[in-house]
């Protein structure tokens, strides 16, 4: 899926022909994949007659009416030049023969990811394990892992194995799961009604990147006729965020302007403004088909909060600082420790007496690099306290990061360390810590990074 191609992102690490035919690739056993291509044939099939094709114009319905849809196993996807063994994210459309072709792999890696998504959300505990997840597969070798194996989704996020006991993250993980695959298969049908030449050698990389889009937009408008809230599509692109190569893939930006221009498939930011753009444009036509009008009211808002979602993606890609972010999100090891749930736990004291020692939530404003927009990024923030002396952890999305200070009455001076990166900050208080305000900054700055103010959580709760 790389949302073109479905999101086509780039393993590079292709199996031998005996180890395929044992295992079916580096991910789950070769009964695990039979049998979600088994699933997902059908379920697919099902969501291509009943909840696409009755919305497609007639013209569309004419030019997509052979179209064929295939599940496979990576060991039997055809021998082309877009052929991507391995990969958790990838499916195909051939123009010439109006057939798509979605590999069981990715049906059931982004099935498995949407199940802990909603298993962390029903428990209330940090979104971003699963992105670190990815980042993990992308930034460590294979050979680094137990018998030369990556972790499954499910078991290096230590999601339970009754997850789906619970009818809420049951109700959650087929909601996103059912959105990204129709998103998926309407954007590779989108590559089919106009004909798509597809990547390269067949077309230039400037032209399949054109056609990614067109086939973004394709899926959009004809999801929105059935009232399909996209809701699955930021994960995929958060995801692919994650996965995909970015400036700090490359020494210099030179080497990764140029590697842009020549990839079919990159993630530009162009391509996601395009995208929410889109969905901004088909949101009657997404509360018109809801089945009253609070629905609709309820579904205009939820659409609203998946195009900021995706323009704050759009926002990363632009700014060098938050790729480095993306890559420093990445777990230094593969112990399964990293990625376990971080749910939030208040920290166990009798009294408030004391400030900055209790877990905050903090409203994060960070200052784009060009200085002229800004973006909140949501964050959690736990510290305690011994006489003057305070440490605690923070999280904002991209990884656990790691702060230490000294309180000086009503102030907080810390320092910070998050991945490689490392700097200063100073927090300060009028109200015995309920609430806190200040700024951090790169290196040796306290303000460059942006502005922060969060409330004790045992207060919002209360």
């Amino acid at each position: 899926m790389k949302w073109s191609i479905i999101f086509a992102l780039f393993l590079s690490l292709l199996p031998s022909a005996s180890l395929y035919a044992q295992t079916e690739g580096h991910y789950y056993d070769k009964a695990t994949l039979i049998e979600a291509q088994q699933s997902n044939q059908k379920l697919m099939q099902k969501m291509l007659d009943i909840g696409i094709k009755p919305y497609l114009s007639a013209e569309e319905k004419t030019k997509l009416a052979k179209v064929k849809l295939e599940i496979r196993l990576d060991s039997d996807l055809p021998e082309t030049p877009e052929r991507e063994v391995d990969s958790p994210f990838a499916a195909y459309a051939f123009a010439r023969t109006n057939t798509i072709i979605i590999p069981a792999l990715t049906l059931k890696f982004l099935e498995d990811l949407n199940l802990a998504h909603a298993w962390l959300y029903v428990h209330k505990c940090s979104l971003e394990t699963p992105f670190e997840y990815v980042s993990m597969l992308k930034y460590h070798r294979i050979e680094e892992f137990p018998n030369g194996r990556y972790p499954l989704p499910l078991d290096a996020l230590q999601i339970p194995k009754d997850a789906l006991n619970d009818p809420k993250v049951d109700e959650l993980k087929w909601s996103l799961s059912n959105e990204a695959r129709a998103f998926i298969l309407a954007h590779e049908l989108g590559h089919i009604y106009y004909q798509h030449k597809g990547n390269p050698p067949y077309t230039s990389a400037a032209e399949s990147q054109r056609e990614e889009t067109e086939a973004d937009r394709f899926a959009v408008d004809v999801l929105s006729r059935s009232g399909t809230i996209p809701m699955g599509v930021f994960n995929l692109f958060m995801g692919m965020a994650h996965y995909a190569k970015n400036r700090w893939d490359f020494a210099t930006d030179r080497e990764w302007e140029t590697d842009v221009k020549k990839s079919s498939h990159p993630l530009s930011p162009q391509r996601i403004y395009t995208l929410a753009t889109t969905m901004e444009d088909n949101l009657d036509t997404i509360a018109r088909f809801q089945p009253d009008d609070k629905f609709a009211s309820n579904a205009r808002d939820t659409v609203r909060s998946i195009i900021d979602d995706m323009v704050t993606i759009a926002r990363n890609l632009e700014d060098k600082e938050l790729q480095l972010a993306i890559k420093l999100s990445a777990p230094s090891s593969t112990h399964p420790q990293d990625l376990a749930p971080r749910c939030h736990q208040p920290v166990a004291t009798t009294s408030f007496d004391l400030a900055f020692d209790d877990s905050y939530a903090v409203q994060w404003t960070y200052y784009y690099t060009n200085k002229k927009t800004s973006d909140l990024f949501p964050m959690q923030v736990t510290l305690q306290r011994t006489k003057d002396r305070v440490v605690g952890d923070f999280n904002f999305g991209l990884g656990m990061g790691h702060l230490s200070g000294i309180v000086n009455e009503t102030t907080l001076r810390f320092t910070w360390e998050w991945g490689e990166k490392s700097g200063h900050g100073v927090l300060s208080t009028s109200d015995n810590g309920d609430t806190i305000t200040g700024r951090w900054g790169w290196g040796q700055s306290e303000d460059d990074w942006g502005v922060w103010s969060g409330t004790r959580i045992s207060s919002v709760s209360e």
